[in-house]
């Protein structure tokens, strides 16, 4: 009973704190998340991408975020960390031996590099998806608006959104009619059925835009596809945001000049 009710206290303090990210002025999360990203880049240390990659590990277990909605959107970027990973590890050859398999040497500086790339790539994509998983697209394409974004790219953004979401319900429809056809059933015919699919996507995407662009002529269009649901950020979302982003700067400056790692 006890370890049953701390479980349920656990769960609503989590879901407390969800709620307060997703409610937290979008523009603030997507300039911490920005700023983040070019600090990454900027001091190009494996501390400081071990420390991003951790934060955004801590976050998602604190705030409650589907660990499962997170892998689902994240597993392209790790398949090409551990690609670039390995590919550095094999074949940068300075520094210290550290393993030896079948006459292949796997130097450290090789370890090293690749092992900062791989956590820069992933704790990177990880806070964008965080971002996307506890703002609306309402928001976001708002925010762009606040940060300079130009308002006809943010209407192009806003029709990418929508209609890939169609391609993609119609990518699903036509492969599950494919495979119940025993379209994949080995590499030959998976080959052959996925061309066919990407060719039926394609001509559809065009017959639909057509479509579309005669609907929107036809009703007077006159450009405004975005309504703007720009909020101004509180005082406590700006302190909580800068406070963020000094924290970082500080752990970067810190590993880089101090520390020398």
């Amino acid at each position: 009973m006890l370890e049953h009710s701390l479980n349920e206290e656990l769960k609503m303090k989590s879901n407390e704190i969800f709620e307060k990210l997703r409610e937290m002025n979008t523009t603030i999360k997507l300039l911490i998340v920005l700023s983040l990203l070019f600090m990454n880049v900027l001091f190009r240390n494996i501390l400081f991408s071990l420390f991003v990659f951790l934060s955004a590990l801590a976050i998602t277990t604190i705030t409650g975020v589907s660990f499962k909605e997170i892998f689902k959107r994240i597993k392209l970027p790790i398949f090409f960390g551990l690609f670039v990973f390995f590919m550095q590890a094999l074949f940068l050859k300075s520094g210290q031996p550290v393993i030896q398999i079948i006459g292949i040497s796997i130097n450290s500086d090789g370890i090293i590099k690749g092992l900062k790339i791989f956590l820069t790539l992933v704790g990177s994509v990880w806070y964008l998806i965080l971002v996307g998983l506890t703002s609306t697209v309402d928001s976001i394409l708002s925010s762009f608006r606040n940060l300079g974004i130009p308002k006809i790219v943010i209407d192009i953004s806003l029709m990418m959104y929508r209609y890939s979401l169609l391609l993609y319900e119609e990518a699903t429809r036509v492969f599950y009619a494919q495979k119940s056809r025993l379209g994949y059933t080995n590499l030959k015919n998976s080959i052959k059925s996925m061309g066919q699919m990407w060719g039926i996507i394609i001509v559809n995407a065009l017959i639909r835009s057509i479509r579309v662009n005669e609907a929107m002529k036809s009703r007077n269009f006159t450009g405004k596809l975005f309504f703007d649901f720009r909020k101004k950020p509180n005082m406590k979302e700006i302190f909580v945001g800068i406070s963020y982003i000094l924290l970082f700067l500080g752990i970067g400056i810190t590993v880089k000049y101090f520390l020398g790692v």
